[in-house]
């Protein structure tokens, strides 16, 4: 899910990308400073990219006027479409916390809150409410939409034949749904219409059960199965924070050789990193020798920092600019890398003296990422899906 924050307190941002936290992925939530700003983005991004968006918030500010500007420019824009061209712009779910002497043109929005402060436990509670109904309001008239169209299941395919015969339900007028969409119907691909709750239920189980066999055994070849495991479930990795997968992508070295992470993917958004690079490693490796002194790696987990440092090295070089157009049809610019491998607990219990090693070995980009955390990410995915599921 993502989310656009037009607020009047920057400081306040870690706080709300932690409030929204059960909705979005911490950098699936775009904030901006000013109405200008916003009216930018959505122009850019949403308009002229045709990119995804699915709810905006407004905390009020001093600059009514402004505010007033922005609430014509999305209400006026009838024809203007955004997603892919699926969605009309004008009906995009917008909450706003108002303040208590706010204007009267709060109306044209989908809720408001009519309180204005701090996040206390009352605000949070109201907060939460408003906007989780806002998002589920919306997608349920997307339903009713496809429903006027005699679509069935999401399935792409108009029924034009109960639309012509006169029955009231099905007159072809939609709000959400786009002219273009209409003239066009297709499936539209979104998770919340797409993923499958149970298979995603069933697949945590299947990890676990994965993790324990895995735990017992130290061979080369485990691997291949946790890659299989992955390739199986892919919404284990790609959750809702990324668009595209790629599996040992071959990045090319020279006429004969290449470069093949296990993963890299493309994040739906690139508000903060457009491409997010996974090396694979088994669960049951340990990070640091057991020592008094001067504890390091284990030489294996050194192959895997020199194997991820060079991954690195390649995605900075500008002479491979356009092998990487080639491959993901885009430069990436912000990258994260993620090494997995490990669980939790061993993680935890040496993290000051591994920040310090890869510090001292220039890998303090990494993020050095468990079993135990991917699960947790995976079950929250899972947890948002419930919250937000229209039934």
């Amino acid at each position: 899910m993502r989310i656009l924050f037009i607020s009047d307190n920057k400081s306040e941002e870690d706080q709300y990308r932690n409030f929204l936290s059960n909705l979005a992925e911490r950098d699936s939530i775009f904030f901006v400073y000013s109405f200008p700003r916003a009216i930018s983005f959505i122009k850019q991004r949403m308009i002229e990219n045709q990119e995804r968006l699915d709810l905006v918030i407004v905390k009020g500010t001093d600059y009514i006027d402004r505010e007033v500007s922005f609430d014509r420019f999305i209400s006026s824009n009838t024809s203007v479409t955004y997603s892919a061209w699926d969605f009309n712009l004008y009906k995009i779910p917008v909450v706003k916390i108002l303040r208590p002497d706010s204007e009267a043109h709060v109306h044209r929005f989908n809720n408001y809150i009519n309180k204005y402060g701090g996040l206390d436990k009352e605000l949070l509670v109201e907060y939460g409410d408003t906007i989780i109904d806002s998002v589920k309001t919306w997608r349920r008239s997307v339903l009713d939409d496809m429903d006027v169209l005699g679509i069935s299941m999401n399935s792409g395919v108009a029924d034009y034949s109960r639309i012509l015969s006169g029955e009231k339900n099905y007159s072809g007028h939609t709000f959400i749904l786009s002219d273009n969409f209409r003239s066009f119907p297709r499936k539209l691909n979104y998770q919340w219409l797409t993923t499958n709750i149970k298979q995603i239920e069933v697949s945590i189980d299947e990890y676990v059960k994965m993790l324990k066999i895995h735990s017992a055994k130290n061979k080369n070849a485990e691997e291949l199965k946790i890659h299989s495991f992955f390739n199986s479930n892919p919404s284990f990795l790609k959750r809702d924070r990324y668009s595209e997968t790629h599996y040992e992508a071959k990045l090319p070295l020279d006429r004969s050789r290449y470069y093949e992470p296990d993963y890299t993917l493309k994040t739906n958004s690139n508000y903060t990193t457009d491409l997010s690079l996974i090396e694979v490693k088994l669960p049951n490796e340990r990070f640091l020798k057991k020592s008094e002194f001067h504890q390091t790696f284990y030489s294996k987990v050194i192959q895997h920092l020199t194997q991820v440092n060079d991954y690195k090295d390649y995605f900075e070089d500008r002479l491979n600019s356009g092998k990487l157009e080639d491959k993901y049809g885009f430069l990436p610019r912000n990258i994260d890398y993620n090494l997995l491998m490990g669980r939790e607990k061993d993680l935890e219990e040496n993290r000051e003296i591994l920040e310090k090693r890869l510090r001292q070995f220039g890998q303090s980009y990494l993020n050095l990422l468990s079993y135990d955390k991917l699960m947790e990410y995976q079950v929250a995915f899972l947890d948002r899906l419930k919250l937000l599921e229209v039934r």
